[in-house]
């Protein structure tokens, strides 16, 4: 994969050596001042390529920021790959399996040893977040729950929630009523047609019962996925749920006073439009019209393509917009002050 370094982390908690890949964001060589967001995929051995793959599709349709991706897993681990996964990924043990079901031990591994690790060898904005499936979204799940003072959000694919209901159910029952999970994400993914599918739901419906305040879980069900085939469509969808973006309602007479026509600074780029069409902002940008939401009062994006559009200095007499694409930015300035508003 471009972009992509691999190195061992060494663990004095578990006494184990930790295959680490990376994958850097394009900009990461080329922007030297800026900090990225960190995602965390268990069992990297087997699909971090796909979460690599399906990371470069929707930061290009700007449904999510520049990221540095890793997976994280054993190495060339020896004997059945099953057992060193059960004692890390599990909340409880196997009955009738040693050294399993220490899935908080290996949460104060990511916490006290890999997490300060790859802070000290990379720029990290301090956002952490989890994904994994199957065991690794049993493990997703229990460790955003266990300590959301450390990750801010996990995708989980998958989980399997009967060997360790017990764990969870504490878990349920000690944050009901409690803060610690405003402001986190957490995306839980299933195909109807995978036989863990009943119990994935019935567990996030039990968590969302809870109505934690400020909580944002997703729940996916879908049909024609099974076990492992619902990766593909469970990463992409978690992706665009841990890095949702704000969408709020603006009145009419705040939007207005964008209206107008813009010219760039950049030779090549097009004449901009703006416009208010059913109470929302609407651009055109060449022959392309773009309707936006709005994420603060000056700031505004296109839900489904790398389009954002922020705006200095919103008066009659001027104002600068900026424009991002997946291709390039560019500033534009007002070229008809006194135009009028269109709806």
């Amino acid at each position: 994969l471009d972009s992509t370094q691999i190195f061992s982390i060494y663990s004095k908690t578990n006494q184990q050596d930790y295959r680490i890949q990376v994958r850097l964001p394009d900009s990461y060589q080329t922007n030297p001042d800026k900090k990225y967001p960190l995602i965390i995929k268990v069992d990297g051995q087997w699909d971090f390529p796909l979460a690599s793959s399906v990371y470069n599709c929707i930061y290009f349709d700007g449904q999510m920021p520049e990221a540095i991706i890793i997976g994280i897993d054993w190495g060339n681990v020896s004997g059945n790959i099953h057992a060193i996964r059960a004692r890390d990924l599990l909340p409880a043990p196997i009955q009738n399996s040693e050294n399993t079901g220490h899935a908080k031990k290996f949460i104060s591994v990511l916490a006290n040893e890999i997490i300060p690790a790859l802070s000290e060898r990379f720029r990290l904005n301090k956002q952490e977040f989890l994904l994994g499936g199957s065991w690794g979204g049993t493990f997703t799940t229990f460790a955003l729950l266990e300590r959301p003072d450390v990750f801010d959000g996990a995708i989980a694919i998958a989980g399997d929630y009967r060997n360790a209901s017990a764990a969870f159910d504490q878990q349920l029952k000690s944050l009901a009523n409690s803060n610690a999970l405003d402001g986190k994400h957490l995306y839980i993914g299933v195909g109807k047609g995978d036989a863990v599918a009943a119990e994935v739901i019935a567990y996030a419906e039990k968590l969302k019962a809870l109505n934690l305040k400020g909580f944002k879980l997703k729940l996916d069900a879908l049909d024609g996925f099974g076990h492992s085939g619902m990766n593909v469509p469970g990463y992409a969808n978690g992706y665009k749920h841990i890095f949702e973006r704000p969408q709020i309602s603006l009145a009419p007479k705040v939007l207005e006073k964008f209206v107008g026509k813009y010219t760039s600074s950049v030779q090549g780029w097009p004449e901009l439009i703006v416009q208010v069409e059913s109470g929302k902002l609407v651009t055109s940008l060449g022959e392309r019209k773009i309707p936006l939401l709005a994420k603060t009062e000056n700031d505004f994006y296109h839900p489904d393509s790398f389009f954002n559009l922020s705006f200095e200095g919103a008066t009659a007499e001027r104002t600068t917009a900026n424009v991002g694409t997946f291709f390039g930015d560019a500033v534009y300035k007002r070229a008809d002050a006194g135009n009028q508003p269109q709806r």
